[in-house]
């Protein structure tokens, strides 16, 4: 019987670990920094610097005023583009006005030809689901983002120079895009398939 108080009581304590830890993890803002050389097409190295932040999967959370942090960040550092790479709304949560205000936020912080953005499965599954609710949702995600001055690359490139350096940025559709006409009904999915 003690093996098993002992067994219990470990699994209490790992649970409040973990806990602890998802709290302490969904609070904090992380940056990694990757530096690399820039080459010229004929191999020289360049003297240039480019400063790119890229910021994915904020599933419309604003809790701990992490959203704030993040602006913070971004206006400190003055990066020279910024890739939104997809999932700032979430399927779930539908909180329109949070991702509005962020990319409002976002654009004054940088300028907003200078931000980019792709879509992600979330923003995807709401395009595609058979709720007019949602499919509203995120057209007008989308026209505050083309209000804003904002890229949003669906299967498009754009060549810029910043910098002195030429960029070719490319952004893609999410791939459940094309999904619905093969989902099953019956399947988790079946929400996608269009009525």
């Amino acid at each position: 019987m003690e093996i098993l108080y002992i067994v219990l009581g470990v699994i209490v304590v790992l649970a409040i670990i973990t806990i602890i830890y998802n709290i302490w993890d969904n609070r904090r803002v992380s940056i990694t920094r990757i530096t690399r050389k820039i080459r010229s097409k004929n191999g020289d190295k360049e003297d240039k610097e480019i400063t790119i932040c890229q910021i994915s999967d904020l599933h419309d959370c604003n809790d701990y005023g992490k959203d704030q942090k993040i602006i913070d960040i971004i206006a400190e550092q003055k990066p020279d583009l910024v890739f939104c790479t997809g999932d700032f709304m979430d399927f779930y949560k539908n909180e329109l006005e949070f991702s509005i205000s962020f990319m409002r936020r976002l654009a004054e912080a940088v300028p907003a030809n200078r931000i980019y953005y792709i879509v992600g499965n979330h923003e995807a599954r709401m395009k595609m689901c058979s709720s007019k609710e949602k499919n509203m949702m995120i057209a007008r995600f989308w026209e505050e983002l083309e209000n804003l001055g904002i890229h949003y690359l669906k299967n498009e490139k754009d060549e810029i120079k910043i910098n002195g350096v030429n960029l070719r940025i490319i952004g893609f559709k999410d791939f459940q895009e094309y999904y619905p006409k093969y989902i099953v009904k019956g399947s988790k999915y079946q929400h996608l398939i269009r009525k």
